[in-house]
């Protein structure tokens, strides 16, 4: 008895199959009973199906799970979902403005691979275009059609605000009820849309009342409710990362359309500006290090990084630079900071000079040896025999040759 073996041939542009079974040993075809268990078409049988999350947007500052749930399937190999690598997850800062791409890759047990990407915008709202600066796709107006950084009577755009104040805005879209109007953001690389919105001001304590509606892909993403012409403005904040179309809507609040002077004030795309530049970290970086004591540690070392710091301060004057040579200049910063050489300040020294010894004890009120750390606290030397007289300007000469080399202090100090 022979085991039974998978077959797997491709039919790719194929128009025929022919399923051949022969009599083996030509000993005649008795008990000759053949079997093409589960035999199948499968379309793109090689190609596994990899669900992986959708791309989503924040705000700087404001970190999200990044870690949902993703899934590989194969006609074949069945569950795949354990070998899927993700690659990128780590790379992705909250606390800086970008684009992060998370990559899944999957292969197959026939060493098929399949790819997908997803990207996690990190907004800082500081980044943004005007709405009004774009043409919209389409417009329908039951009374007249909008108009950009104007309101619908042609004057500056007015709202009020908390305080029943009057607040002004440059930018955005006057319209009156009822108003729909489409923006197709497939080019936009848009990730959030916010405005203010409320009865324009000059309808101010008239019947207008409105409703303002916004659509993000068909979906209802904001209703304002029922807004009356003494009402504050609303603020709108709608997250449309990935979002096709963005639809601004206005209805007549119930009782017709008269002075339904409908205001959308800043109006405003903003995205993630992957070229903004960071520079928080070195500035922190370069401040610690400027205060880091230089008598403590060699010469050598100590150089290194005050060759970083200005390198550093350099590159931070540099209005121009990007974020890939920033991290480089921090990167160096940090490594010769952590390089530095710290000198062994328990070191004996060694003087045969007996006079000079006392008299260094006596100034630092020492009883046993004395040390390069005790030397770091010398700033003057008197000796009550008169033999032994060294001013403080001479000392602090000195130190810089005592913390660099292994020198007896009769050669520091004579």
């Amino acid at each position: 008895m022979t085991e039974h073996e998978f077959v797997k041939v491709p039919v790719t542009g194929a128009k025929e199959i022919k399923l051949v079974t022969t009599d083996a040993k030509d000993n005649g075809n008795t008990a000759d009973h053949t079997v093409w268990a589960d035999a199948k078409l499968v379309e793109n049988s090689n190609k596994l199906t990899l669900n992986i999350p959708k791309s989503v947007a924040t705000k700087v500052g404001e970190p999200i799970n990044i870690k949902e749930e993703y899934s590989a399937m194969d006609p074949e190999d069945g569950d795949l979902t354990a070998k899927v690598k993700v690659i990128g997850a780590d790379k992705v800062r909250f606390d800086r403005a970008g684009k992060y791409e998370i990559s899944y890759v999957v292969t197959d047990n026939d060493g098929n691979e399949t790819q997908k990407t997803r990207t996690i915008s990190v907004v800082n709202m500081e980044d943004y275009k005007y709405l009004s600066n774009f043409d919209w796709k389409s417009t329908q107006n039951s009374y007249t059609a909008p108009l950009k950084d104007l309101s619908i009577s042609a004057k500056t755009l007015r709202l009020t605000d908390e305080s029943n104040k009057e607040v002004a805005y440059e930018k955005g879209i006057g319209a009156h009820s009822n108003s729909t109007i489409v923006y197709d953001l497939t080019d936009k690389q848009s990730d959030y849309f916010t405005s203010f919105v409320g009865v324009d001001r000059q309808m101010y304590g008239s019947v207008g009342s409105v409703i303002f509606q916004v659509f993000v892909d068909g979906e209802k993403q904001f209703d304002s409710g029922l807004m009356n012409s003494r009402d504050p403005q609303k603020f709108i904040e709608i997250n449309i990362s990935g979002a096709k179309e963005l639809k601004l809507v206005v209805t007549d609040g119930g009782n017709g359309n008269g002075s339904d002077h409908a205001t959308w004030g800043d109006t405003k795309l903003h995205y993630a500006n992957s070229e903004r530049v960071y520079t928080n970290e070195l500035e922190k970086e370069v401040e610690e290090a400027k205060v880091i004591d230089k008598e403590i540690y060699t010469s050598e070392s100590f150089n290194t990084l005050q060759n970083a710091i200005a390198k550093a301060e350099e590159m931070l004057a540099n209005n121009k630079a990007t974020q890939i040579e920033v991290d480089g200049v921090l990167a160096s910063i940090i490594e010769a900071k952590k390089a530095l050489v710290e000198i062994d300040l328990t070191q004996v020294i060694v003087t045969n000079d007996r006079y000079l010894s006392d008299s260094v004890k006596k100034t630092l009120g020492l009883a046993g040896d004395i040390t390069l750390g005790n030397m770091l606290k010398l700033t003057t030397l008197i000796s009550n025999s008169g033999r032994v007289s060294v001013n403080s300007h001479f000392i602090s000469s000195k130190k810089h040759e005592l913390f660099s080399n292994s020198f007896s202090l009769t050669s520091i100090l004579f």
